[in-house]
């Protein structure tokens, strides 16, 4: 009868442990899990924080770009119309062409 009784007190023991070892685990899970979920959310919220400031930049790099571009279009309208215009006081002058250099004749030999 001691030795049924012993084996009681064993598996009641062994089942007690378990379940304070089960409670134990289920805490230190439960904490892990919201350490990593704040730490997540923290990053999520940088990283959204970051991305609105490179879409913004985004932004400023496209307006400067289409006020560049237009810049250019108007300084090539410019020049287009200066081109255009002829000076009313005289031609243009033209650059007399450059004389073309005469080759000297070949060394003369004596054969023999």
């Amino acid at each position: 009868m001691t030795k049924e009784r012993d084996i009681k007190i064993l598996i009641i023991l062994v089942s007690v442990f378990v379940i304070i070892s089960l409670l134990s685990l289920s805490f230190l899970i439960k904490n892990k899990t919201d350490n990593l979920t704040a730490t997540y959310n923290a990053r999520k919220e940088d990283l959204q924080l970051k991305q609105s400031g490179l879409e913004k930049v985004i932004l400023d790099l496209n307006n400067t770009l289409q006020e560049e571009k237009l810049t250019q279009q108007n300084l090539a309208n410019e020049l287009a119309s200066l081109k255009n215009q002829t000076p009313s006081t005289s031609p243009p002058a033209s650059n007399p062409p450059a004389p073309t250099p005469t080759p000297s004749p070949p060394p003369v030999t004596r054969a023999s």
